[in-house]
């Protein structure tokens, strides 16, 4: 696979600068909370804990912007897909959607180019096993245009599998894609050795997350790479 250029995202990068009060307010109520849930869990952090740590006296704006917890989940994503999205369309476009290999590369690398200050992947390691549907968190994505490109293709490469077993199987790499990536860049903030440098890391959960997609395409593609010439 050809090596990305890298193109380093914000922690806080989404489709637009928030301008207006009130779009301030909900950005740094969601930055909050998200860093809150990534760090200590959805089910240890009540609103009333993102408002303070936010710098808001009053314990109900989070209700007053959001209404619920599992809606200000849903809003985070919301927030968040914009920018991951684009950066898919743009890696697709370079590599195509032909092979599990340039698929994982756009699912993965908006999250490794990812500021290490952010905590989105935290987020998503931490809030997807506590959402009630996952759907709730491949929805948003799935319905940007990148997800669609990536969702037909993965059809496509894995017609054979039920849909429900597509559908495990993506669930499976995007959670050892966003635990991997937290646990990295965690243990590189507070100054805890980490295994692979920064290039092998890449590799390793790039070729994992092919793996679990496509098992069968990469042992394929395996016995090829070592079968002798004639």
């Amino acid at each position: 696979m050809a090596k990305t250029p890298r193109a380093r995202l914000s922690p806080t990068a989404t489709t637009a600068t928030p301008r207006s009060r009130r779009e301030r307010t909900r950005a740094e109520l969601l930055e909050t909370a998200e860093q809150l849930f990534a760090e200590q869990g959805p089910e240890n952090v009540s609103l009333r804990q993102i408002a303070v740590a936010a710098g808001y006296v009053n314990p109900a704006t989070i209700q007053y912007h959001f209404g619920s917890k599992d809606a200000l989940f849903k809003e985070i994503i919301r927030y968040r897909i914009p920018a991951i999205d684009a950066r898919r369309v743009e890696l697709l476009d370079q590599h195509g959607a032909e092979t599990v290999e340039s698929l994982v590369e756009a699912i993965a690398r908006p999250y490794l180019e990812m500021s290490p200050s952010s905590h989105y992947s935290g987020f998503v390691g931490r809030v997807v096993a506590s959402l009630d549907s996952v759907e709730d968190f491949y929805d948003p994505a799935i319905q940007q245009p990148g997800g669609e490109r990536i969702q037909a293709a993965l059809d496509r490469l894995l017609l054979d599998e039920p849909s429900d077993v597509r559908a495990a199987r993506l669930n499976f790499a995007t959670l050892l894609m966003a635990h991997c990536i937290s646990d990295r860049r965690t243990r590189q903030s507070t100054g805890r050795p980490v295994l692979l440098d920064e290039e092998q890391f890449e590799q390793e959960l790039l070729s994992s997350m092919a793996s679990i997609l496509h098992p069968d395409g990469i042992r394929s593609s395996k016995r090829s790479r070592r079968q002798p010439p004639r």
